[in-house]
């Protein structure tokens, strides 16, 4: 099937019914072209389309977009073709193919390898000690300051983050400590991390997050060390199970997650010396 745009790889990507989402990205091997273009593949249909994200951007982590009830894709942040990283939050309508600037994260954080993550009718994006939020009920932004710090020496780049428990709860994490936000309730609970860990990965299924890979964190500080292990947190009981590195696979960073059903999937990545 001839998709109808240039190819592209560091996109970042959705679904939502039938569809699936494509988002800029980079045009050419050498990574010195942005792009600004979606792709749309209609599993229905078998049609592609193409549209627009109206700024160009790329997503190093293949982040996956967080997808409201009604099928508006959001995606906040990117790298720049200037060295630099975005703090922009873009609305995708995926039915109509229209995208939508709504704005700077309040904080004016731009963060980077962060997703973004859906939390009740909230967005949420965020680093350290500051979580910016977008409010898809009354088409607010706003910024959590007071957040429960992950690290004196943390970055605003590397937080692993994921919804859980049908996206009541949105869990952050990086180095030794993990920070949970109940929309419920509007509060925030931090625990330990049983492996110190940044630049992870995070998925959220039935009631538990898997924290897998990343770079080993030593008192705060991030080590090149990358780390073969996973943790899993549950919500329901709130307790830790760590999964051995024997039954884990190979060391990793920069994998793409998934979850399928019951099952979560880890696919790629980048070991000590390699690729996956």
């Amino acid at each position: 099937e001839t998709v109808p745009c240039v190819a592209r790889h560091n996109m970042a990507s959705a679904s939502y019914s039938t569809k699936a989402i494509f988002v800029a990205g980079h045009e050419d091997v050498a990574a010195t072209v942005w792009s600004n273009v979606i792709s749309i593949y209609d599993t229905e249909t078998d049609i592609w389309t193409s549209g627009s994200l109206g700024r160009s951007a790329v997503f190093p982590f293949n982040n996956p977009l967080p997808v409201s009830g009604d099928g508006r894709a959001y995606v906040w942040g990117g790298d720049l073709a200037n060295g630099g990283r975005s703090a922009i939050l873009t609305e995708y309508d995926i039915m109509s193919n229209t995208a939508t600037e709504i704005g700077p994260a309040a904080s004016g954080i731009a963060r980077c390898h962060t997703p973004a993550i859906r939390v009740g009718d909230k967005i949420m994006w965020g680093s350290y000690d500051s979580v910016d939020m977008y409010d898809t009920a009354t088409g607010s932004l706003g910024e959590y300051t007071g957040v429960p710090q992950l690290g004196p020496d943390a970055d605003v780049c590397g937080t692993a983050a994921a919804s859980v428990h049908n996206s009541r709860y949105g869990v952050f994490q990086w180095g030794c400590a993990t920070n949970i936000y109940d929309s419920l309730s509007d509060s925030w609970t931090s625990i330990s991390m049983p492996t110190c860990r940044a630049y992870a990965r995070a998925v959220g299924v039935g009631s538990k997050v898997y924290f897998s890979g990343g770079y080993k964190v030593n008192v705060d500080s991030v080590t090149l060390n990358t780390l073969q292990s996973a943790d899993i947190y549950d919500i329901s009981t709130q307790s830790w199970l760590s999964v051995p590195t024997s039954r884990f696979g190979d060391d990793n960073i920069h994998a793409s997650t998934a979850v399928v059903g019951p099952f979560m999937f880890e696919v790629g990545g980048s070991p000590s010396g390699g690729l996956i």
